[in-house]
């Protein structure tokens, strides 16, 4: 859930990242999911390429097969009641 703390406006677009959308070769995502159905390349920061390669590793030890790139523990994408209360008590923590 790192991608989505790292850019809060695309919350509801990076929770339903499939595996396959993420190159983590070349550091881009291929953001099909969003509000005016168009889609979009977002290039990553090389620092967040790094972090999300060795989460990727890390995750697929428990995941091999997942489909979404970040699963929540049924191995589905989280939803978006979670997501709001998530960002409810971050909000309340900081």
């Amino acid at each position: 859930m790192v991608l989505i703390a790292w850019n809060i406006h695309r919350t509801f677009e990076a929770r339903l990242l499939l595996k396959n959308q993420v190159n983590l070769d070349t550091g881009v995502l291929n953001i099909i999911n969003t509000k005016g159905y168009n889609q979009h390349f977002v290039v990553m920061h090389e620092s967040l390429r790094l972090y999300l390669k060795e989460y990727d590793e890390n995750i697929s030890i428990f995941y091999p097969n997942r489909k979404y790139f970040f699963p929540n523990g049924l191995n589905e994408y989280y939803s978006r009641y979670w997501l709001q209360n998530k960002a409810m008590f971050l909000t309340n923590e900081w």
